[in-house]
């Protein structure tokens, strides 16, 4: 792909599925999703600087200088240096938010002196830019976020079945101010619905009917997921929905796959919200307790 060609992805034509919820931007556009989480951070006293995954590509060291990054919407395709800049902030102590999903999904590779990018995404040697699997780069994107797309799933076309997010630790500092306590629900009556339309869960064993309540895979680790990964809240995507990716050791479908927000630690803190539509709910101002969620975690790890 040539980044030499108007518009982009500010505003240029994209490809892909009409967002049914929010017709007035496509869905891969600076508009859909940054834009409107730029606009409620400045309404609400937040004074940010602000790069594109180039950026950081090229400046291995740029996100050394903050205390805490930030990804929101949908930053599925990362270059090698652009994630060895991002773990390395983490080593060293940065704290890094995503408010998005489908993240780290695809390797790329920056060519013609940064004019364009590639990706190999099939072939006769299969999809060699996946991050996680041996047959790629063998490199977990749960290693770094705590969570992955193969855990969630995504429905592009049309309405989706609302899903609730339940509140896994009510205790937990993410939820002081909301009123929340554990195994409450929230999120599934926003619009657009709150989980979707592309998720990234962890790999959970089980998760209890009745109260919403999960248990994390005995081989959560061996697969990616930190030893410190903590879910805080988990919304359970149900058989119907349009991608249920394949897991290891599974089929496609198999398994529970879900939108799950979550924390770990490796040296500096990293949390993940777990779904791609946060920023339009957040922006919508549609629920106090998704606006108290998202101060909490900027001012917790503004000052951690």
């Amino acid at each position: 792909m040539t980044f030499r060609r108007p518009g982009g992805g500010i505003g240029g034509p994209v490809h892909g599925a009409i967002d049914h919820y929010d017709t007035t931007s496509a869905r891969q556009t600076f508009a859909h999703w940054d834009s409107r989480f730029i606009r409620w951070m400045e309404c609400g006293g937040f004074h940010a600087d602000y790069c594109t995954d180039l950026d950081i590509h090229a400046d291995g060291d740029l996100c050394r200088r903050y205390r805490l990054l930030l990804s929101v919407g949908h930053d599925e395709y990362w270059s090698e240096p652009t994630r060895h800049a991002v773990e390395r902030c983490v080593e060293c102590g940065g704290n890094l938010a995503f408010f998005g999903a489908n993240v780290c999904w695809w390797r790329v590779h920056i060519v013609d002196d940064g004019n364009a990018m590639v990706c190999h995404q099939g072939g006769p040697h299969g999809a060699l830019d996946h991050w996680w699997p041996p047959t790629g780069v063998h490199r977990p994107e749960d290693s770094l976020t705590g969570v992955s797309y193969r855990h969630g799933g995504g429905w592009w076309d049309g309405p989706r079945t609302p899903c609730d997010f339940v509140v896994q630790d009510g205790t937990h500092w993410l939820f002081e101010g909301t009123g929340l306590c554990s195994a409450d629900r929230f999120g599934a009556h926003t619009t657009p619905p709150l989980v979707g339309y592309e998720c990234d869960g962890a790999p959970f064993e089980a998760i209890d009917a009745e109260s919403g309540l999960v248990k994390l895979a005995r081989d959560a680790q061996r697969f990616g997921t930190p030893a410190s990964f903590r879910a805080l809240a988990v919304g359970r995507l149900d058989d119907d929905w349009q991608e249920l990716p394949h897991r290891e050791g599974l089929g496609f479908g198999e398994g529970v796959h879900s939108a799950t927000m979550g924390i770990h630690r490796r040296n500096g803190t990293v949390f993940t919200i777990g779904t791609t539509d946060w920023a339009q709910v957040l922006a919508g101002g549609q629920d106090p307790r998704i606006e108290r969620i998202t101060r909490n975690v900027i001012d917790r790890l503004l000052i951690a």
